[in-house]
C-alpha cells in the first residue's frame, strides 16, 4: 500500500480544494436563492441585498478558483505518483528471471505497463480524495442545518447523505461486481489475443489464417463492447438512484423547515437556499457512485502489478579474479526434465572458448546461468569466488556483457544502440566496436553511417546486421567477461569467422564464451566444447588460422 499511495503531503491539498470547491458550488446556490427570495419580497431598500449579492459573487470566485487550483494540484501529484509508480512496475518486471517472462502472456506484461498503470495513476482522482471531501462536506452540511432548521433535517439530510455516498455505490458494486470481473477477464484475453495478432502480423498476412483470426477479433471486440454497454447501463441506473434520493432529502428537509417558519424559528426568506443548498451537497456524493467501484478496480491493477514484484537485497562484489568455473553443475526448469548434468568448465581470464551443439540442448541456459540470470539446480557456478546470480546489478553489469539470441534494438541511430552498452563512449570508440562486429561494410554504404535510424525494435536493419550492433554494444562496455548466445550463427561462414578473427583481437585480454548453433571452423577459439545430452566433451577442430 506504500508503493500505490501517494505521500500524504500531496493529498491533504487536494481534498481541502475539494472540499472549498463543493461548498463553493452549495453557497452560490444557497446565496442566489436567498437572493432571489429578497428581491422577490420587494426590499424597502436596495441596500438589504448587498450582503447576498457579495455572497454570491464570492462562493462563485471561491468555487472557480478552487476547481481550478484541485486540478493543478491533483493532477501534479497524480503524474508524479505516475512516474513513480512506473519505475516501480518496470523494475519489478526487470527482477524476473527468463523462465517467468517465457511463461507470461507478452499481452499479460503490456497491460499491466498501460491499462494497469493508467488505473492507479488515479487513485488519488477515484479512491481516495472523493471519501474525504464527502467526510468534510456531510459534516459542514449537518452542522448548519441542525443550526438553522433543526437536528430532523439534519438527520435527514445526514440520512441522505450516507445513502447516496455510500449505501447506493455499495448496492451498484454488489450489482456490477460479477460484470466487471467477467469484463477484466475478457479485455484481458481480447488484449493477450491483439498483441500475439499484431506480432505476427507479416506471417498472417501471408496466410488464409489472417483472414479468420481478424474475423476472430472483431467478434471478441463486439462481445466485450456489449458487456461494457450492459455494465454501463448498471452504473447509470445508480446514478439515477442517487439523484432522485437527493431529491426526495431535498423535499423532506423542506418539510422539517416549513413549520419552522411558520413557528417563527427560521426566516422564510431562507427556505429557498435551504432545499437548493441541500441539493447541492449531494454533488459530494456523485464522486463517490465511481470513487467506491474505481476502488475495487484499483485493487484489482494492484494485485496484478504488484503480486510479481520482486525485491532483491544489495548483492556482493567480485574480489577475486575474473575467471568463471563450473563445478558438477546441472539445470532443470520447473516440472520439466534435466537439461545441463555434471558440467565442468573453467573459462581463465583472458580465454575464448566456443559452445556448439544442436538445437534444444541447453546452450542458452548455459549462457544465462553464466550470466546470473538463472541458478543452477545441482553444482556450483564462481565469478571470483562469487555466484554470478548473487552478484550486485551494478557489479554484475561491469563484470559481464551479453549478447542475445534474440537482441533488442531501440528507436534511434546506429551509435546511440551501440552506446548503450556504456552512455559516454567517444564516436572513435564506437566505430571501432562496429568495426569490430563485422559493421564496416554496412556503414560504407550507408549516408548517415553511425547516424543512420533503426527504427523500433531495429526494424529497418536485417537480423545479421541487429545482431552485429549488438556485439558492438557489448564490446564498448569493455566488461572482462563476454558471452554470446548464437550471435555469430546467423551470419554466412565468411562473415562469420571475419567477426570472429576481430573479437579475437578487439576481446584479447577477455574471458569470451561463444555459443555457436553449428560447428564452424577458422573461427580462433582457444577451446571448442560440444553441449549435447546434458554433458560436455572438448572437442579438437583444425584451426585454419591461429587466434592472435
Amino acid at each position: 500500500m506504500r508503493a500505490l499511495l501517494p505521500p500524504w503531503r500531496e493529498i491533504w491539498p487536494s481534498v481541502l480544494l475539494g472540499f472549498l470547491t463543493v461548498i463553493g458550488g452549495v453557497g452560490l446556490l444557497g446565496a442566489g436563492a436567498w437572493l432571489l427570495s429578497l428581491a422577490g419580497g420587494r426590499p424597502a431598500s436596495v441596500l438589504l441585498l448587498v450582503v447576498p449579492i457579495t455572497l454570491v459573487r464570492f462562493m462563485s470566485l471561491m468555487r472557480s478558483t478552487s476547481r481550478y487550483g484541485e486540478r493543478i494540484v491533483s493532477h501534479r501529484s497524480t503524474l508524479s505518483h505516475l512516474a513513480r509508480l512506473k519505475g516501480r512496475v518496470f523494475t519489478s518486471l526487470a527482477a524476473r528471471t527468463p523462465p517467468e517472462i517465457a511463461h507470461g502472456a507478452s499481452g499479460d506484461f503490456l497491460r499491466r505497463m498501460t491499462a494497469d498503470v493508467d488505473r492507479l495513476q488515479n487513485l488519488l482522482l477515484d479512491a481516495l480524495a472523493p471519501p474525504a471531501v464527502f467526510a468534510l462536506v456531510s459534516a459542514a452540511a449537518v452542522g448548519v442545518l441542525a443550526w438553522l432548521v433543526g437536528w430532523a433535517a439534519a438527520v435527514i439530510l445526514g440520512a441522505g447523505l450516507l445513502a447516496a455516498g455510500v449505501a447506493v455505490p455499495a448496492c451498484g458494486l454488489i450489482a456490477t461486481s460479477s460484470g466487471r470481473v467477467r469484463l477484466a477477464s475478457q479485455g484481458g484475453r481480447v488484449a493477450g489475443r491483439l498483441v500475439d495478432a499484431a506480432q505476427s502480423m507479416a506471417d498472417l498476412l501471408m496466410t488464409p489464417l489472417g483472414g479468420s483470426v481478424r474475423a476472430s477479433l472483431e467478434r471478441d471486440a463486439a462481445a466485450l463492447a456489449v458487456r461494457q454497454a450492459d455494465l454501463d447501463r448498471a452504473l447509470a441506473t445508480v446514478r439515477g438512484e442517487a439523484l432522485l434520493l437527493a431529491h426526495l432529502t431535498a423535499v423532506a428537509v423542506l418539510a422539517c423547515a416549513v413549520p419552522a417558519v411558520r413557528a417563527g424559528r427560521l426566516d422564510g426568506v431562507l427556505l429557498g437556499a435551504i432545499v437548493l443548498g441541500t441539493s447541492a451537497t449531494f454533488e459530494a456524493a456523485a464522486p463517490l457512485l465511481g470513487a467506491i467501484p474505481a476502488a475495487a478496480e484499483d485493487a484489482d491493477a494492484a494485485r496484478r502489478i504488484l503480486v510479481p514484484a520482486i525485491v532483491r537485497p544489495r548483492g556482493a562484489a567480485c574480489t577475486g579474479d575474473t575467471g568463471i568455473e563450473l563445478r558438477g553443475v546441472g539445470f532443470a526448469y520447473e516440472g520439466g526434465p534435466p537439461l545441463l548434468g555434471d558440467v565442468d568448465l573453467i573459462l581463465s581470464p583472458g580465454h575464448h572458448v566456443a559452445v556448439e551443439g544442436p538445437s534444444g540442448a541447453g546452450k542458452s541456459t548455459l549462457v544465462l546461468l553464466l550470466a546470473g540470470l538463472l541458478r543452477p539446480t545441482a553444482g556450483r557456478i564462481t565469478v571470483g569466488g562469487v555466484e554470478p546470480a548473487d552478484l550486485d546489478e551494478g557489479e554484475r553489469a561491469r563484470l559481464i556483457a551479453v549478447v542475445p539470441q534474440r537482441p533488442q534494438l531501440f528507436s534511434g541511430t546506429i551509435a546511440s544502440n551501440i552506446a548503450l552498452g556504456a552512455p559516454g563512449t567517444g564516436r572513435g570508440e564506437i566505430l571501432a566496436a562496429a568495426r569490430a562486429a563485422g559493421l564496416g561494410p554496412l556503414l560504407a554504404t550507408l549516408p548517415k553511417g553511425l547516424g543512420t535510424e533503426v527504427g523500433e525494435g531495429g526494424l529497418r536493419l536485417s537480423g545479421g546486421e541487429m545482431g552485429r550492433v549488438a556485439i558492438a554494444r557489448a564490446l564498448v562496455m569493455e566488461a572482462p567477461i563476454l558471452l554470446l548466445d548464437e550471435a555469430l550463427t546467423g551470419l554466412d561462414d565468411q562473415t562469420a569467422v571475419e567477426v570472429a578473427r576481430a573479437l579475437a583481437a578487439f576481446g584479447r585480454g577477455r574471458s569470451v564464451l561463444a555459443v555457436l548453433g553449428e560447428r564452424l571452423d577458422a573461427m580462433g577459439f582457444n577451446e571448442t566444447w560440444r553441449l549435447a545430452d546434458g554433458t560436455m566433451r572438448r572437442i579438437d577442430l583444425p584451426h585454419t588460422s591461429p587466434r592472435p
